[in-house]
């Protein structure tokens, strides 16, 4: 894998268009950064939910440390350093032939990766989920059955929720090639948008 840094990204409209199969169909996905903004939202908050859940419960009964009651800033300080990692974990999943572009739109807060390169419906729900796995849940599930570890125990949980809700995109990528794409089929970027297609 090629990682190639290309700067800060003004408008999706200078995306790399790919020559595209005939038969590419275009995913039902929003069409402007701010809109994938807006519908990750809605992933974002049964997320949150669900974790505070999994949070009460462990303080409640698993004798947690409440991380209301310990400094919460370098926790959020290492999720918003790991932004990089989390584009290279993307990056990564591409295939060790892969060019992949590594775009920032700060005015939407978001980092991204690009490739043309095709990949398996498999393949890209996997390349959606890995750094959500990697940095959010896997550290998660870790603080949830770890014995108590005080300031560190509370750092570790803000650490992966803000690495999972900063994924909630992801998700939402994730969710759509499950009930888009047929069983296959293989994704493809072009400009902002992916697209599928059957072999």
């Amino acid at each position: 894998m090629k990682l190639e840094y290309r700067g800060i990204i003004k408008s999706v409209e200078t995306l790399p268009k790919t020559d595209l199969p005939e038969n590419a169909v275009k995913f039902k996905e929003p069409e402007t950064l701010a809109a994938v903004n807006k519908a990750a939202l809605f992933y974002m908050v049964p997320l949150a939910a669900f974790i505070c859940l999994c949070v009460y419960l462990g303080v409640k009964f698993g004798g947690k440390t409440n991380p209301l009651d310990t400094p919460l800033y370098p926790g959020a300080i290492l999720a918003l350093l790991s932004v990089l990692p989390h584009e290279l974990l993307h990056a990564v999943c591409f295939g060790k032939d892969a060019v992949v572009g590594l775009y920032f739109a700060p005015k939407e807060l978001m980092a991204f990766v690009f490739c043309s390169k095709p990949i398996s419906k498999a393949r890209f729900i996997f390349l959606s989920l890995c750094p959500n796995l990697v940095l959010g849940w896997l550290p998660f599930m870790l603080w949830l059955i770890l014995p108590d570890l005080g300031k560190t125990g509370s750092n570790l949980l803000i650490f992966s929720v803000y690495s999972i809700l900063m994924g909630a995109g992801d998700f939402m990528n994730a969710v759509n090639a499950i009930r888009q794409m047929p069983k296959g089929s293989y994704q493809q970027l072009s400009g902002m948008h992916s697209y599928w297609f059957m072999p």
